[in-house]
Order: structure tokens, then sequence, then C-alpha cells
């Protein structure tokens, strides 16, 4: 996951791409612990934990968890969930699954299908 890390933030650095301020991750315990190594890691300011990113949950891609206010996320979820909401964000069914330490970044205009535009992914952390 470190890998992951440092590969997005040379990937922010080399985009001129602000690093977001905000973790939202899954109140489980891996995804809170990995949220809690990306805030250090990263350096950002804080984690907010959302029972809207739980697995089984059918309304996560609807980015109800997302502030709008902040001009960048960074979301921490569940495998095949967070793949499944790159897809329908980006209307693609045909991305690689991310895998352990692997992200996407997009931008997302709106988070409903096609609302968002995929910007670089790494499904494994650290090799694009």
């Amino acid at each position: 996951m470190m890998a992951g890390a440092d590969h997005f933030r040379q990937w922010c650095d080399q985009s001129q791409t602000e690093l977001p301020m905000t973790v939202v991750h899954s109140p489980l315990l891996r995804t809170t612990q990995t949220s809690e190594l990306l805030l250090e890691c990263l350096r950002l300011g804080k984690a907010q934990a959302s029972d809207l990113l739980v697995p089984g949950r059918t309304d996560y891609t609807d980015g109800a968890y997302l502030d709008f206010d902040q001009a960048h996320h960074l979301v921490v979820g569940h495998q095949p969930y967070l793949s499944r909401l790159i897809d329908v964000w980006c209307d693609a069914d045909r991305l690689p699954p991310l895998m352990p330490g692997g992200f996407a970044v997009l931008s997302l205009l709106a988070p409903n299908r096609g609302g968002a535009d995929l910007l670089m992914m790494c499904s494994e952390g650290g090799q694009v």
C-alpha cells in the first residue's frame, strides 16, 4: 500500500494536483487502518468514516459520502465495490479491478453513471 501512496503523491506532484485533505472510508477495521496509514504517509488532514461505504450497500454510487465543498476526495472502501464505483462513474465496464494498494484518479462532475473521467489508474500499488 505504501508504494501505491508514493505513486499517488508523485502523480499529484507531476500533474500539479492538490492532495485531498480528507480521507473518506468505510468504518470497518481494515479500511480504518488503511486510512490512518494514508493520513500519515501523505500528510493529509483528517479521516472521516461513512456507513455508506460498508459492504452490502447498494447506494454507494450516489456519492452521498462526498463533501462537495472540497475539490478532492480520497475514498477508501472495499472490493468489488470500489471497482464497480469506478466503472459506473466512468461508464466503463472493462477497467481492471483494483488490487490492494491500487488506486484510480477521477475527475468527478456528478456522482452518476458517466459523471466522471478516468485521469489515471494504477490497478496494483505502485505499478501503472
